[in-house]
């Protein structure tokens, strides 16, 4: 059972009403990597629903990536596409280098952010304002620390 704390959890709640995934973990039960889709449970009322659970299921990365490319047959390895899926903060929910055994990353899949593993894409993004950065202060280490926000559809 999770707790209230659970990223997955904080990050259904912060998109009421809509299905959220969440970045790769490794699962605590030996699935290896896996992502989360999760979506809020209301009470069902039109004016100011409230929040009663969040439903979340795990996909191992390997059956996420099929059914990313089942989907989007271009995205099958054939040199002309590179697909990959990000959050709302730029970091890579599923990337080709995370399922396949060429390329894969070898210190983990944890924590990888389209800015790093698309360098180019991420600087179009920006260049289009679909990719803002922030800076916030760190009072504790005395140092400015940068975030990025996805400003995208909907």
């Amino acid at each position: 059972m999770w707790c209230v704390c659970s990223f997955r959890y904080q990050r259904a709640i912060a998109f009421p009403g809509q299905s959220t995934l969440s970045a790769p973990t490794l699962d605590s039960y030996g699935a290896g990597y896996v992502v989360t889709l999760s979506h809020t449970v209301t009470d069902g009322s039109a004016t100011n629903p409230e929040v009663l659970a969040v439903a979340s299921m795990d996909f191992t990365l390997p059956y996420f990536w099929t059914m990313l490319t089942d989907q989007y047959s271009d995205c099958r390895s054939n040199g002309d596409y590179h697909c990959f899926v990000i959050d709302s903060a730029g970091y890579l929910i599923i990337h080709e280098s995370f399922v396949d055994p060429e390329t894969s990353i070898r210190d983990g899949v944890e924590g990888r952010h389209v800015a790093e593993m698309e360098p180019g894409v991420a600087r179009l993004m920006i260049a289009n304002n679909l990719l803002e950065r922030g800076q916030c202060n760190n009072y504790q280490d005395e140092r400015v620390q940068y975030f990025y926000t996805v400003r995208c559809c909907g």
